[in-house]
């Protein structure tokens, strides 16, 4: 199978499984043929893109529905309600996130999530969200060891931020009194290590996350990708709830502003196990993993008309031109380079302190 790859192939090293990166034709930067025309694009199986709100990518998928390639919309985490409606990026383009996907299938974690977001879905875990070498046992030692964390972006405004951290401070100051239970953080932002500073824990930033939940027992995180990672690691796993939105991916606990921490923690470290089994009841019937090449064969059997999107034939032409030098993905792909080697920096400097 020949697939194309609208973005570079460091967007889908971690999403990628390796089957199908050892058992298909894959082809990166597909941006570069953004002029060329529908036909171009038969010489493919499928086409695949993540970046769904740059226009450059949508205009490719609009090329190759045009004759009837297959095209894909591949998320690289859960989808989570807030970052539909509530991101700086979503707010910026004025445009919900998957309101109206151009691609002709979806794929995401869950079966029920990929369904709501559009009729042609599949669930599909990328391979970062997926654990390795993970055990299923809890530790023997007397304490059980929690790791705290969160999402990458927590919070989107100030509201927020101080309702999470008051939450995170109480589980802090909980676990201090529990005998039972030995809390390590995985925090980035600064303004929640203030807060927990004065606690004093172990802030393990530079393990892979993987590698850390090895030597773990149970997670609590905020709505992330990691709260499946877990899951799927059988690790009893609570999601911090700090906000007034619908929760799509379930956990066997939740902690909230009125919860009674203490008998929360005592009741993860004892890995209820009527929880547990509906934990792993979720993550069985909602998350079945399949590699990305199968899904993508199973779906492109169903044969579908061409697209009937307008496209406004002026503003085509004007991006066809040959005078129009497009430097998007070389002026992103920059950006995101100058962030890792600026984080990098930082991960240096805060081991020296």
């Amino acid at each position: 199978m020949k697939i194309l790859c609208v973005e570079s192939r460091d967007y889908y090293s971690s999403i990628i499984d390796d089957y199908t990166f050892e058992n298909s034709d894959i082809e990166f930067e597909g941006h570069r043929y953004y002029k060329e025309s529908g036909n171009f694009f038969l010489r493919y199986d499928a086409i695949l893109s993540i970046q769904y709100l740059w226009p450059v990518c949508n205009l490719i998928i609009f090329k190759a529905n045009s004759v009837g390639v297959n095209t894909f919309l591949l998320t690289d985490g859960i989808v989570e309600w807030n970052n539909c409606f509530n991101h700086s990026e979503v707010l910026k383009c004025k445009n919900r996130l998957f309101s109206s996907i151009f691609h002709v299938h979806f794929l995401c974690p869950g079966a029920f999530e990929s369904s709501f977001i559009h009729e042609s879905s599949c669930s599909y875990t990328p391979k970062k969200i997926i654990p390795v070498g993970y055990t299923t046992k809890m530790r023997p030692n007397s304490k059980k060891r929690i790791l705290l964390t969160t999402a990458n972006s927590a919070y989107f405004d100030n509201e927020e931020m101080h309702r999470l951290i008051d939450i995170m401070k109480n589980i802090a100051s909980e676990s201090i009194k529990n005998e039972n239970v030995e809390l390590i953080i995985r925090v980035f932002d600064e303004h929640i290590l203030d807060a927990l500073a004065d606690f004093d824990f172990f802030n393990d930033i530079k393990t892979p996350f993987n590698d850390l939940l090895v030597n773990v027992d149970a997670v609590i995180s905020t709505p992330s990708s990691i709260i499946l990672t877990s899951m799927l690691s059988k690790k009893p796993t609570c999601q911090i709830i700090y906000r007034d939105s619908p929760l799509l991916l379930q956990s066997g606990w939740m902690i909230h502003g009125s919860t009674n921490v203490q008998i929360t923690l005592n009741d993860i470290s004892e890995s209820n196990m009527e929880r547990m089994q509906y934990q792993n009841f979720v993550v069985e019937n909602n998350y079945k993993n399949s590699s990305l090449i199968d899904l993508v064969e199973f779906k492109s059997n169903s044969k579908f008309g061409s697209s009937n999107a307008i496209i406004d034939k002026e503003l085509l032409r004007m991006l066809e031109s040959p005078w129009n030098l497009n430097v998007e993905f070389f002026v992103r792909k920059t950006n995101k380079n100058l962030k890792l080697f600026i984080k990098s920096l930082i991960l240096v400097f805060n081991g020296k302190r």
